[in-house]
């Protein structure tokens, strides 16, 4: 893997966990329906990037009150096509070394 390759997958593996750890502090404090939903100061959160990004992918949703909640069905549909997508990604990199490995012994 090229530094360049392996930065970015650092990038996202940070990334990755740090959406985990939102989407479990929302959890944790039950704030995962509009009934349930708790302002930034309860969910100790303040100016967080990874919250303003969530909030405009949908998986985080703001209420009238000024109270947010984690929409866990947008998350479970996000994560399915997450998975969905690299898994396609790994098939396509499978085949491409196949068929390099194949032309190799030509």
């Amino acid at each position: 893997m090229s530094t360049a390759g392996g930065v970015a997958a650092s990038v996202a593996a940070i990334a990755a966990r740090k959406r985990q750890d939102l989407f479990e502090r929302f959890r944790q404090r039950g704030a995962v329906s509009e009934s349930t939903a708790l302002t930034l100061d309860e969910l100790e959160l303040g100016k967080n990037p990874v919250f303003r990004m969530q909030l405009r992918e949908g998986t985080v949703i703001p209420t009238a009150a000024g109270r947010y909640y984690l929409d866990q069905e947008v998350v479970a549909r996000r994560e399915y096509h997450r998975r969905i997508l690299v898994t396609g990604l790994v098939g396509i990199l499978i085949l491409a070394l196949l068929i390099f490995w194949i032309v190799a012994r030509l």
